[in-house]
C-alpha cells in the first residue's frame, strides 16, 4: 500500500474532522510549530498568513537550518514547550505516524494541514441537488453507485475510499470501458513523468498516429523526455493546456503542480483546433474545465474518447460530467475511482 494512503486511512478520526475554523480558534495566544520542513511547508507559508515560531522535522540534515528564514529543529525541541501554549500543524504526508509521535511527546493540540484543506471539499447542503443531478447522466449502475458513495464520503469527510478503488494500472485504459481503435491520436494532458503515454503506447495494440504531451513544469519535462524516449511520433509541449493563450502562475510540487498566484510563470494554450484527436486524458490539478472549454470544437466535431479527472476542485464531480454531456449528449458517461483515498476519480466519455 502506498505510504500516503496508509497514513491517511490510519489517521485518527478526530484529527481528520478538524477544520480551519477549529485551527484558528485554537491558535489564539499560542505558539505555532509546523512539523515538516519541506515543499508542503513552503506552500503553506505562501498560502496562509501564520506566525510560525519554528519548524521541526525528523530529517537530521535539516536541523539547525532555516526554511524561508524560519529555524528548523529536532522534534525533541517540543519537549521544552508548555503543552497548553503550543499548536503543532503537520505539513507532511506522514500524518498518522507524526500524530502518534507528537502525542508521545505530550502535544495536546495537533492539526494536519491536508485534512484541514479537505474540509473545503465537504459538499454543502445547497449544492446537494446539483451534485445528485449527475447520477441521471451516468450510463451504468456501477457509476451511479460510485458517485453516490463519493458524495456521502465527502459529506462525512471520509478519507477511506478503498471500497471503491480499482487497480491503478487500469486508470485511463479501463478494459471494461475503453477499447482501442486503429491509428489512435492521444493527448496526455498533465503528463508528470510521461508514464501514462508509455501505458497508452502499450494499450494501443492496433497502432497509433501520434502522442501529444502537455506538461507545464520544466522540472517534470526532463523526466517526460527520458520516459518516452523510445516511443515514436511524440510531440511534447512544455505548456499548460488551457482555454486561451496566456501566462499562468504554477507552483511545483512534483505530481501535484498546480495554478498558484505565488508560483512561477508558465505558458498556457488551448489544443490546436485542427488537431486530429481520438483519445484525451486529463489530470491537470483543477484546470480540467478550462482545458475542456479550449477544445470544445474538437469534442463536438471529432467526439474523442475522454478520460478526465474530476476530484481536484469542489464542483468538478458534477460540473465536468454535465459540461461534457451538454457538448455531446450521445456520450456514454462512466465514473470510476482508482485510489484508496479521495483522489483519482475519473469520468469517461465514450461513444
Amino acid at each position: 500500500m502506498d505510504i500516503r494512503i496508509r497514513e491517511y486511512i490510519n489517521a485518527d478520526k478526530e484529527l481528520m474532522r478538524k477544520t480551519w475554523n477549529d485551527f484558528y480558534q485554537c491558535i489564539e495566544n499560542k505558539k505555532i510549530i509546523v512539523f515538516g520542513a519541506s515543499s508542503g511547508a513552503v506552500h503553506l507559508m505562501k498560502e496562509k498568513t501564520l506566525d510560525i515560531a519554528y519548524f521541526v522535522d525528523n530529517a537530521q540534515a535539516k536541523w539547525n537550518q532555516t526554511l524561508n528564514g524560519t529555524p528548523v529543529y529536532s522534534p525533541e525541541r517540543i519537549k521544552e514547550e508548555n503543552m497548553d501554549h503550543i499548536v503543532v500543524l503537520i505539513a507532511s504526508v506522514y500524518i498518522s505516524s507524526i500524530a502518534k509521535q507528537l502525542k508521545e511527546l505530550g502535544v495536546k493540540h495537533i492539526f494536519a494541514r491536508r485534512f484541514l484543506d479537505y474540509d473545503s471539499m465537504i459538499i454543502r447542503e445547497q449544492d446537494m441537488q446539483e451534485a445528485n443531478s449527475v447520477l441521471d447522466l451516468l450510463y451504468d449502475q456501477r457509476s451511479k453507485e460510485i458517485c453516490k458513495s463519493i458524495i456521502q464520503k465527502r459529506i462525512n469527510k471520509e478519507m477511506d475510499y478503498s471500497d471503491l478503488a480499482k487497480e491503478v494500472s487500469q486508470q485511463y485504459f479501463d478494459d471494461e470501458i475503453v477499447s482501442c481503435q486503429i491509428n489512435e491520436s492521444f493527448v496526455d494532458a498533465g503528463a508528470f513523468d510521461g508514464a501514462t503515454s508509455v501505458e497508452f503506447a502499450k494499450w494501443a495494440k492496433k497502432g497509433y498516429e501520434k502522442i501529444v504531451i502537455y506538461e507545464p513544469m520544466k522540472e517534470n519535462i526532463v523526466n517526460v523526455e527520458h520516459t518516452v524516449r523510445n516511443l515514436k511520433n511524440v510531440e511534447i509541449h512544455n505548456k499548460a493546456l488551457w482555454n486561451k493563450k496566456e501566462l499562468l502562475q504554477f507552483s511545483f510540487d512534483g505530481a501535484g503542480s498546480s495554478i498558484d498566484k505565488n508560483g512561477i510563470t508558465v505558458e498556457a494554450e488551448p489544443l490546436d483546433p485542427d488537431s486530429k484527436v481520438t483519445f484525451v486524458k486529463m489530470d491537470i490539478e483543477g484546470a480540467e474545465m478550462n482545458a475542456l472549454e479550449g477544445m470544445k470544437s474538437i469534442i463536438m466535431e471529432q467526439k474523442p474518447k475522454l478520460a478526465i479527472c474530476i476530484y481536484h476542485l469542489y464542483d468538478d464531480l458534477w460540473n465536468i460530467p454535465k459540461y461534457i454531456h451538454e457538448l455531446v449528449p450521445e456520450y456514454k458517461l462512466y465514473m470510476r475511482h482508482y485510489s484508496k483515498i479521495n483522489e483519482e476519480t475519473v469520468i469517461y466519455a465514450i461513444l
